[in-house]
């Protein structure tokens, strides 16, 4: 299973240049073929624990890179004021 998530990962920032825990469609997508424990919110994406901790690890071994982005106008209390964004390297 983990070259399926590795490959899924890949292609998913190939074709969408960038993740974070904010993104819905990308822990929709992981959540529905891989599983895990979701984070449970009112609004945006149910963050998915294993997807993130996976986006981590890839960023370990150099597969992917990752930087701090702001978010300045979040729009609830409890959204995050920033997240780590991961992407391919060269976006």
């Amino acid at each position: 299973m983990s070259n399926d998530i590795r490959d899924f990962i890949m292609a998913y920032l190939a074709e969408n240049h960038c993740t974070d825990a904010t993104d819905e469609k990308f822990h929709e997508e992981f959540y529905q073929r891989f599983g895990g424990k979701r984070k449970e919110t009112y609004f945006g994406a149910q963050m998915v624990y294993k997807a993130q901790r996976w986006l981590k690890r890839m960023c370990d071994e150099k597969l992917l890179q990752r930087k701090r982005f702001g978010i300045s106008d979040a729009p609830a209390d409890g959204f995050p004021t920033w997240v780590y964004m991961y992407s391919l390297w060269g976006y």
